[in-house]
């Protein structure tokens, strides 16, 4: 009588498990990338919508604001107040929350991460 086997030898097991640890591998490599990805691309729509509020401060107000934090106030020229420029909270640097938004004397918007 022949003795028939039903089950899976542990080589083939351990095989297995190995593909599945090299795909799991694969897909937390690729995750992670894109999450990096994710936080630069916020970053600089961060600084695009900055400078946006840089440029609408220096028609209103006339001269370039010295700091973010200028954009969160509000402005008297000539009897007109203007701002503020930017909804509170301050923006944060997805990338680096302790990073900060700097404006230089131009106008240009640039993240410290």
């Amino acid at each position: 009588m022949k003795k028939i086997s039903y089950g899976f030898t542990l080589v083939e097991l351990m095989v297995v498990l190995v593909i599945l640890a090299i795909l799991a591998a694969m897909a937390v490599l690729i995750f992670n990338n894109n999450t990096d990805y994710a936080r630069k691309n916020s970053c600089d729509a961060n600084i695009r919508v900055v400078e946006g509020a840089v440029t609408m401060y220096n028609a209103q107000v006339g001269k370039w604001p010295s700091s973010v934090d200028d954009l969160l106030n509000t402005e008297t020229v000539d009897g007109k107040t203007y701002g503020p420029w930017l909804k509170p909270p301050k923006p944060v640097c997805p990338v680096n929350s302790s990073a900060t938004y700097t404006i230089d004397s131009d106008g240009k918007v640039t993240c410290s991460h």
